[in-house]
């Protein structure tokens, strides 16, 4: 395979140069990029796709294929992004079952029992439901520093270690963190100063932020999903979200990445506040194959995206991160900043990437006016399914440890 032109990180750095011949060794510094794909001489886009679905087993597709109609039934299949993403689902899905050895007979879930229509109280609005929850009002001490380093556009390197420093287990966390595939780096990462000048003070408090919320819900009450999988998700789309992020001038990828893990965080302040109302509203998403956040503004008024937004202002975290997990869901007529629109896009691939391949939640439709702000092209998610799959299981580590 020869270069076609020259070939760049997702920052702008040359890696490679145009005429260059690929070898396996070129191939394995790209996939450390997050880089998927190239211009190669005399092979277009559409070859290169025919010819990953003629190793492919036509079986395997069939179902695979039958499993997207499944999981997306609820999506806009009118525009090229949408269409995109179910084929690299489909794709996906193909060498998830063909890796795994599974039977090409794959069952599609049957419907979950029929929710209860039983009458609820009115719930308050989502600042009064955050100030209501007493012990998620404030972060600890530690913790709190941590947000007024993030918000403090002088405050030195030095002085986040020390901060960060103060918390052994979070210390612990973020170092493991840093010498992870998530990051590649080629030496050992031995102490926080390092991993502050290496990282960056302000993208390192925010990975911290993130890490640390982790923690503050241990007590949630599983109903339709375990905190495992729960936290799987979040991980995996602030995965998605730092890539994304990387290909976008002026975005913080660690910032995308901590938004991504937090972004549903007020799903679980309603299981623990109200865990008869969000157990009525995941049942009627489940039973009528609708996303969850759209029976939650039916019902409700607001959705647990409304939620996060205000734990997150109460918490005083930056704005563009607040604003951001705000705006992910995208309900119809709002127009998205690229942060917003960055975490919507997330969300969608994250949902895709379930690893129960049958799950019942349907994936989200990726929102036209959500794509066209980032202006990215079609074939980044290609890189975006990969990359972030190969990553989630060490990162994953790294929160919840051996037992994720």
């Amino acid at each position: 395979m020869v270069l076609a032109s020259d070939l760049r990180s997702p920052q702008g750095r040359l890696l490679l140069p145009k005429g260059m011949t690929l070898t396996e060794s070129h191939i394995k510094t790209c996939k450390a990029w997050g880089i998927l794909e190239a211009d190669i001489r005399n092979v277009s886009l559409e070859d290169a796709q025919a010819r990953a679905n003629k190793r492919m087993d036509p079986e395997v597709l069939a179902v695979c294929r039958e499993l997207a109609d499944f999981r997306f039934s609820n999506a806009d299949h009118d525009y090229p992004a949408q269409q995109e993403l179910i084929r690299q689902f489909t794709l996906w899905a193909a060498r998830q079952l063909e890796a795994g050895g599974q039977s090409a007979k794959l069952e599609l879930p049957a419907p979950p029992p029929t929710p209860t229509n039983s009458s609820l109280p009115e719930l308050p609005e989502p600042e009064d439901l955050v100030s209501e929850a007493t012990h998620l009002a404030s972060l600890p001490e530690v913790y709190s520093q941590i947000v007024a380093a993030l918000n403090d556009p002088f405050c030195s390197a030095s002085r986040v270690a020390e901060v960060v420093g103060r918390d052994g287990s979070l210390s612990a966390r973020l170092l493991k963190l840093v010498n992870s595939p998530f990051y590649g780096f080629h030496q050992q990462i031995g102490s926080l100063n390092r991993a502050v000048a290496l990282v960056g003070s302000n993208s390192l408090t925010s990975l911290a932020v993130g890490v640390s919320v982790i923690s503050l819900f241990n007590d949630v009450p599983a109903q339709y999903f375990t905190m495992q999988e729960f936290w799987r998700h979040s991980v995996t789309c602030g995965i998605v979200a730092r890539h994304l992020a990387s290909h976008l001038d002026g975005m913080d990828q660690e910032r995308a990445f901590s938004a991504g893990l937090m972004h549903d965080i007020g799903r679980l302040v309603m299981l623990m506040e109200f865990p008869a109302h969000s157990r009525a509203a995941l049942g009627i998403a489940l039973y009528e194959r609708r996303p969850l956040d759209e029976v939650e503004r039916e019902m409700w008024g607001f959705d647990h995206s409304a939620v996060t937004r205000a734990l997150l202002d109460e918490w005083a975290l930056p704005q563009t991160m607040v604003r951001a997990v705000g705006e992910h869901h995208l309900p119809p007529g709002m127009e998205p900043e690229r942060e917003g629109a960055v975490l919507h896009v997330a969300d969608i691939i994250a949902h895709a990437l379930d690893p129960d391949l049958t799950a019942r939640m349907v994936v989200p439709s990726l929102r036209g006016s959500a794509w066209s702000v980032l202006g990215l092209p079609p074939s980044i998610l290609a890189s975006a399914f990969t990359l972030s799959h190969s990553q989630v299981e060490d990162t994953i580590t790294v929160f919840l440890g051996e037992a994720a």
